[in-house]
This record gives structure tokens, sequence and C-alpha cells, in this order.
């Protein structure tokens, strides 16, 4: 685009020269150089042309990019709004799911750098992975409520009821030892605190399937 401007203002300089030799009545060097002019004006218009079809290229992919990210920034203002009306559900998870929400906000910044400077490749790959962050956090905050009640009241709940039935039985006479309930318990309650610190740093990895051994 630069080199097509100079060249503009050359052509522009040597049209002006071209109307002095007429105004002069050189003619003849006068239509000579207009015919010069028109030969490189030919060519520079093709240039201009393929400018301008890149430049239109450019433009399509920055507005597509662009009505993507309004589309993910929607999407993002409705996740944050989600996630405010249902904090108390989070419990632990809260200052995870917080720095989660900052990264994003730092991943869309980013991706403005990026249309700023018109890369639009880097910024493609910056949406993809704001999409997936975005979907990876809203997957994390359905799942929390459930586990979280799962953990901290009904597995509590159940070892309270077996210790007090085994207390119950024992008072009877009756010979539980076989039956291990206290290192069983204990064995609940430390698999119970690694749960809760995975769901505490955002990690669901194994969660359920620890959550249905702590039943069994």
């Amino acid at each position: 685009f630069d080199e097509i401007s100079e060249e503009m203002k050359e052509s522009a300089l040597k049209l002006a020269k071209c109307d002095d030799m007429i105004y002069s009545h050189k003619v003849k060097l006068g239509v000579k150089g207009l015919k010069e002019l028109r030969v490189q004006l030919d060519a520079l218009s093709i240039r201009v042309n393929e400018v301008s079809r890149i430049l239109n290229e450019l433009l399509e992919q920055e507005n597509t990019q662009r009505v993507e990210i309004n589309k993910l920034k929607d999407q993002f203002r409705g996740l944050r709004s989600k996630i405010a009306k249902n904090r108390n559900h989070y419990v632990s998870s809260v200052e995870y799911i917080e720095k989660e929400i900052g990264k994003i906000e730092t991943m869309f910044s980013t991706f403005e750098d990026f249309m700023f400077v018109a890369d639009f490749a880097k910024a493609k790959e910056q949406q993809k992975d704001i999409k997936n962050k975005m979907l990876g956090l809203d997957y994390l905050c359905d799942q929390l409520p459930s586990l979280y009640e799962h953990a901290k009241v009904v597995l509590p709940h159940n070892m309270e009821e077996v210790g007090y039935i085994h207390a119950q039985a024992k008072n009877k006479g009756v010979y539980l030892d076989h039956l291990q309930v206290h290192s069983n318990l204990d064995a609940v309650s430390e698999m119970l605190k690694e749960v809760l610190k995975r769901l505490r740093n955002g990690s669901l990895e194994s969660v359920k399937e620890d959550l249905e051994t702590c039943d069994t």
C-alpha cells in the first residue's frame, strides 16, 4: 500500500510535468509523457486491484471474527452472571473460579491485541482457546453444587448414621469387629479430604468415582 501511494505521488508529478509541456507548446513531449504515464498507470491499476482484493479478504476475516468474539463476550457475561447468582453453591471453589474468570478476561484482551495488528490467524486460535476455557468453566460450575452436596452433606450424614448404628449395636453386645467400621470411616474421611482439595482447585478428576467408593 505504501509503495502504491508513493507511485501515485510520482505519477501526479509526471502528470503535472506533461501539463506544463503542453501549456508551453511542447505538445509532442507532453503527449509522449502522457503515453508513458498511461502504461505506468495501467500497471499500477493492476497492483491497486490486487491490494484492494487482499484488504477486502482481511476485512471479511475481521468482520467474521468480530461477530464470533461478540457472541463469546455475550456468553461470557451470561456465564459470569450465573456464577454470581450461584456463588454460595461453589463453596471452596470460589477463589479458583474467580481466577479462571480473570484468565478469560485477559484472553479477550490478548485477542484484541492480535486483531489490532491484523494477526487474524493468532486471533482465531485465541478465540478457540477462549471458547474452550469458557466451556470448561461452565461445566465445572454445573457439576460443583451436586458434588459439594454429596461430599459435605450426604456422606457426612451417612457416616454419622453408621457410627450411631454401630455404637448402638455394640452396646447390645453384637460382635462387629470384623466389619472394621472405624478404620473404614477413617478411610472415607481421608478420601473426602482429598476430594474436597481437588474441588477447591477446580479439578473434577476421579471425584465422582471416589465419592461412589465412599458411598460403598
